[in-house]
């Protein structure tokens, strides 16, 4: 990992929430990772989703900011005070050719 992973890795580690991800279907079982949750605001709901695929979320959305290790596809799950979340979007974030962190578009199920 590069100087720049290992920085973010930390600064996750240090700010973020721990977060039990429950893998599509349950098929894979479930994972724990720190991540930081906080409430998608339109900013970055335009990053990641047109108009349509925003008018279809319901509020409030979350953006789950995980390090480069943790392997959250669409359709993976986990539950925040007593609300289920689902992944409708993620993205790589990326600093040359490697991974620096991941986001996640949590929506409710």
């Amino acid at each position: 990992m590069s100087h720049a992973t290992d920085r973010f890795d930390a600064a996750v580690d240090r700010l973020g929430e721990a977060i039990t991800w429950t893998k599509l279907n349950g098929s894979a079982g479930s994972f724990a990772h720190n991540c930081i949750v906080r409430q998608a605001e339109s900013g970055i709901l335009n990053m990641y989703l047109d108009s349509v695929e925003q008018m279809a979320l319901s509020r409030p959305a979350l953006v789950v900011i995980c390090k480069s290790g943790t392997a959250v596809i669409v359709a993976d799950t986990f539950t925040r005070d007593s609300v289920n979340y689902v992944c409708v979007k993620r993205g790589i974030h990326r600093l040359g050719n490697e991974i620096i962190g991941r986001t996640a578009i949590m929506n409710t199920v």
